[in-house]
């Protein structure tokens, strides 16, 4: 203990050989960095608040550019729904031809499940229930009148077939006519012929 009084003694001593003015530099020295600091300190702090608003304000944009890029890709396949509707009528077009627009882009649907809300989702899923019914329908309408145009169809090759029978006989009618073949039993079959084509 004695040692450390003399020890405290002689650094007290020191400590009165130097200059006042030396004092004033450290005093200064001290409140400089005490400044720099507090400075610091602050600046640390501005720092942390504007980079968790930038971190917050990244997570905003990017869920935005998602919410942006599901919903016009739903926006496109409600569209192209819409459209394979109206090429129903087409009976030039095949079932494929009209619904594959519709089933490239239909998944784009399932996505809004993932980003959207609650009500969001129940319309899109009331949508897509009432175009499937739609389809549905539709196709089933499409296939009678399929059907049907079909036999039209058929039809209208026998009629043109009978018209190529009818317009043969005709053209012998014609020659038995101009050859002035008096041939009643000839006559009277190309007669029951053309009756019948």
């Amino acid at each position: 203990m004695l040692f450390s009084m003399n020890f405290f003694q002689d650094v007290f001593l020191i400590i009165q050989q130097i200059p006042s003015s030396f004092w004033g530099v450290v005093i200064g020295s001290f409140f400089s960095l005490a400044g720099v600091a507090i400075a610091n300190r602050a600046s640390d702090r501005r720092l942390r608040t504007q980079f968790e608003y930038a971190r917050k304000q990244k997570i905003r944009d990017g869920e935005m550019a998602l919410r942006k890029d599901v919903y016009l890709a739903a926006a496109e396949a409600v569209a192209a729904g819409m459209e394979a509707i109206g090429r129903l009528a087409n009976f030039d077009l095949s079932n494929d031809q009209i619904t594959s627009a519709y089933a490239e882009k239909a998944p784009a649907i399932s996505k809004v499940h993932v980003i959207a809300r609650i009500d969001t989702v129940q319309a899109f899923l009331g949508f897509t229930s009432k175009l499937g019914a739609l389809y549905f329908m539709l196709f089933a309408r499409r296939y009678d009148l399929l059907r049907e145009k079909n036999a039209i169809a058929i039809l209208d090759g026998q009629i043109a077939e009978l018209g190529k029978a009818r317009d043969h006989i005709l053209e012998l009618i014609k020659r038995h006519n101009i050859e002035g073949v008096v041939d009643e039993q000839g006559w009277k079959n190309l007669q029951e012929q053309f009756e019948l084509e």
